[in-house]
């Protein structure tokens, strides 16, 4: 019961985040979906297994240097949407590389 002592939870992001989300699939579910047909969106699909395997390889260096961040919510929240967006840049460069150049030639 003490989780519902502090109102300071209902607007942190661990609940936020979810909310978000939920809202947008609600939003989103009468839509015939020809939004998500797009080179962006085929690009992901694409090289989401490329991605899956090299983002680990990127996310643990950039938790080692953006580590002060994390400090407090909110805190450098301008530094950590940076910091996601160059990592989110890195890890689509290297996955459509390691498709094009390593997954695709096994393929064949």
């Amino acid at each position: 019961m003490a989780w519902f002592s502090d109102p300071s939870h209902l607007l942190s992001r661990e609940i936020a985040a979810p909310v978000l989300a939920g809202a947008l699939v609600l939003a989103l579910a009468g839509r015939d979906g020809t939004w998500l047909v797009n080179p962006a969106t085929r690009l992901a699909g694409r090289v989401s297994f490329s991605a899956y395997l090299v983002h680990f390889a990127l996310v643990i260096p950039a938790q080692e240097w953006f580590g002060p961040v994390a400090a407090g919510p909110w805190a450098s929240c301008g530094l950590f949407l940076a910091a996601s967006a160059a990592g989110i840049a890195a890890t689509v460069a290297v996955s459509t590389a390691t498709h094009r150049w390593i997954e695709e030639p096994g393929i064949r």
